[in-house]
C-alpha cells in the first residue's frame, strides 16, 4: 500500500486539531446525547479554523456563507470573533477520531479468523462520487483554506482479502442500592466508549450485559444502565454466571473481553471466591478490566473505604486491569493506551 507523506502544513494542523480534541475530550466523553446515540447517528462539534477566513465555509447547496467583516450591512459581523466551523460526524466516525488522537493502539486479536473480501482505503483523490467523500480529509482542507472548488477529498478504494476476527464482550456491574445515579452514569459513559473501541478493532462483536446484587442475571442494554435493587452484594455471582456462559463458545474462535464495574463494596467472605473466578477467566480472556466508581465524597476521604482493586491486581497478570474511575477519558487511555497487546 502507498504511504502518503504529510505536508508541514498538514502536520502543523493535525497537531493543533489534536490539542483541541484533547481539550474538549472530557465534555465529549460525558456528553449524554452522544452516549445515547447509535453508531450511525450524527453529532456536531465546533472546530476553530487554521487561519482566519473571510467567510464561513459552506458546502455547495447549503446556502450562502456568513460574512465576518466589521461593517453594518446585513450578513456582516459587528465584532471580531473566533472563526469556527461546525463539522458533522457519525458517532462511529467521532469515536475513531478520538481514539486516533488519544493514541490508542489497535488491539491484537488472537485465535482463528475467516477471510472476507472487503473494500479498503488505498489513498485519497480529488475526484469521485459523493458517497465516497472522506469527511476528515475534506474538513482538513476547509479548515486550512476555507471552502474552495477543489476542497472535497474522496476515498480511493480497492478490494482486498481481510482476516475477520470475532469478539464476545461482557459488561457487568453491581446494581445493588449503593449504586446511585451518578455512579450509573459514570459506568454508562465508560462502557459506551469501551464498547466503541472494541468495535473499532473488531468487525464482529457480540455484546452481553449482566447485573448482580447477591445473585446475577443477564439483561438487555437498556436494563443494564437503569436497573437498581436493594440488599447486599456478592460480586462473585456475576463472574460465576459469565464463567458458565463463556464455556459455551470455542476459545479458538473467539476473543473474550470482560469489563466489570462496582463501587468496591462486597461481602468480605466472598473475595477469595471472586479472586479465584477472575483468575480462571483470565486464562482464556484477552482482557478483564475492573473500574471502581465511587461517590464524590469518597475521593476526598469520606464515605466507604471498601475497595476491590487489590483483589484484582493481586493476581498479577498483564491481562487483568483494575483502577478507580476518576476520569472516563483517563481510565480508557490507561486501559488501552499502552503497548500491551489486548
Amino acid at each position: 500500500m502507498k504511504t502518503r507523506t504529510r505536508t508541514i502544513d498538514e502536520i502543523r494542523y493535525l497537531k493543533r486539531l489534536e490539542n483541541i480534541i484533547k481539550a474538549r475530550m472530557q465534555d465529549i466523553v460525558n456528553n449524554n446525547d452522544i452516549i445515547e446515540s447509535a453508531p450511525e447517528d450524527k453529532v456536531r462539534i465546533r472546530i476553530p479554523m487554521m487561519d482566519e477566513p473571510y467567510f464561513k465555509p459552506v458546502f455547495p447547496g447549503s446556502g450562502a456563507g456568513a460574512g465576518s467583516g466589521s461593517g453594518n450591512e446585513p450578513g456582516e459581523g459587528s465584532e471580531e470573533g473566533e472563526h469556527e466551523i461546525e463539522i458533522e460526524l457519525t458517532v462511529e466516525e467521532l469515536s475513531e477520531l478520538l481514539f486516533e488522537y488519544l493514541g490508542l493502539p489497535k488491539i491484537k486479536p488472537k485465535g482463528s479468523s475467516v477471510e472476507k473480501e472487503e473494500y479498503i482505503i488505498e489513498g485519497i483523490s480529488k475526484t469521485g462520487p459523493r458517497s465516497r467523500i472522506h469527511r476528515r480529509k475534506t474538513y482538513y482542507e476547509i479548515m486550512k483554506y476555507g471552502y474552495r472548488e477543489d476542497s472535497l477529498r474522496y476515498k480511493h478504494l480497492r478490494k482486498k482479502e481481510m482476516p475477520i476476527f470475532d469478539a464476545i464482550v461482557y459488561f457487568a456491574r453491581d446494581y445493588s442500592a449503593s449504586i446511585d445515579d451518578r455512579k450509573k452514569f459514570k459506568i454508562k459513559s465508560t462502557s459506551f466508549w469501551i464498547n466503541n473501541f472494541i468495535k473499532y478493532n473488531y468487525k464482529n462483536v457480540k455484546t452481553k450485559f449482566a447485573v448482580h446484587d447477591t445473585k446475577a442475571k443477564f439483561v438487555n442494554e437498556h436494563e443494564f444502565f437503569r436497573l437498581s435493587e436493594g440488599g447486599a452484594t456478592i460480586c462473585s455471582s456475576v463472574f460465576e454466571l459469565i464463567y458458565e456462559d463463556y464455556k459455551n463458545y470455542s476459545v479458538d474462535d473467539y476473543n473474550f473481553y470482560l469489563f466489570y464495574f462496582s463501587d468496591g463494596e462486597n461481602l468480605p467472605d466472598d473475595n477469595p471466591k471472586l479472586r479465584e473466578l477472575v483468575e480462571k477467566l483470565s486464562e482464556d480472556f484477552n482482557l478483564i478490566a475492573y473500574g471502581e466508581v465511587k461517590s464524590a465524597d469518597a475521593y476526598y476521604g469520606y464515605g466507604s473505604k471498601e475497595t476491590l482493586v487489590p483483589v484484582f491486581s493481586s493476581i498479577g497478570k498483564e491481562n487483568i486491569f483494575a483502577e478507580k474511575v476518576f476520569s472516563v477519558k483517563d481510565f480508557i487511555v490507561r486501559l488501552f493506551g499502552d503497548n500491551n497487546e489486548r
